[in-house]
């Protein structure tokens, strides 16, 4: 029993690691199932074309949602999260960075009649002046409908990322995540980093930034999303590899501290 409980208490730091970013930083934006996120403190944009409904069990998922569709491609429908940007959170950001995490289902596009093209119809966006922050989540489908994603950052918008083919047509997690005191981003799908040091440096002031549905008007489509949230200061994410070499080093210990213990 004393060995058991030591192993716990020594692997304890290492648990905690694991906790997902939200434990960690200060949440300060958050939208979860079917709930409307303009009772959740988002600003909504509702063009003509575009429309918004609460969805519960999607597709027999089990999970509820709120569906953004722009089906002209003319207007938009949208949230935004821009005042919860405070001086208390633009100065977490200052120093700790940023994470916009959503999880989502993306419409299939061809079975829906929807342009293929990539664009933010569904996507997310977060911009920061003070940071020189400019970053974009453009999203789509494959012809099996399986979801494709792109980035988009930087001046102009002209650094574009590969585009990332998602197995699987369901819900998948979307992390974009700044580097603290850089203009770099990383990009997670569904926990594992996909994007590394990806450039949104922009010095051009165009106001700050975060939103997230369908906020093109340049093409169609929809998203179901599921949750999400923006935070500032985000614990890191620890590599698979760093986590390995945390739990091979306590297990020794552990049992040298519990050998000590029963002797």
């Amino acid at each position: 029993m004393k060995l058991a409980r030591t192993i716990g208490l020594l692997l304890l730091p290492v648990a905690m690691l694991a906790v997902t970013p939200t434990a960690w930083g200060a949440l300060i934006l958050s939208h979860s199932g079917a709930n409307d996120p303009a009772t959740e403190g988002f600003a909504a944009t509702v063009d003509a074309g575009a429309t918004v409904a609460p969805v519960i069990n999607d597709m027999g998922s089990g999970l509820d949602a709120w569906e953004v569709k722009n089906s002209s491609g003319t207007g938009k429908g949208y949230y935004s999260g821009t005042a919860a940007l405070d001086a208390s959170a633009l100065a977490d950001i200052a120093t700790g960075g940023w994470s916009m995490r959503a999880t989502l289902r993306v419409d299939d596009v061809i079975a829906n009649g929807y342009d293929e093209s990539l664009s933010p119809a569904p996507g997310l966006h977060v911009r920061l002046v003070e940071e020189e922050h400019w970053m974009y989540l453009f999203l789509s489908t494959d012809s099996s409908g399986n979801p494709i994603a792109q980035l988009k950052g930087g001046a102009g918008l002209l650094n574009v990322s590969d585009e990332i083919n998602i197995s699987g047509s369901g819900y998948h997690t979307y992390e974009m995540r700044s580097q603290p005191m850089t203009t770099l981003a990383d990009f997670y799908i569904d926990g594992t980093k996909v994007i590394s040091d990806f450039e949104i440096g922009n010095t051009v002031d165009y106001g700050n930034r975060i939103e997230w549905g369908s906020a093109s008007t340049g093409a169609d489509g929809a998203g179901y999303w599921n949750s999400l949230e923006f935070e500032t200061s985000p614990a890191p994410i620890p590599e698979p590899s760093a986590l390995a070499i945390l739990l091979l080093g306590s297990v020794p210990v552990a049992l040298k501290r519990g050998r000590r213990l029963e002797s």
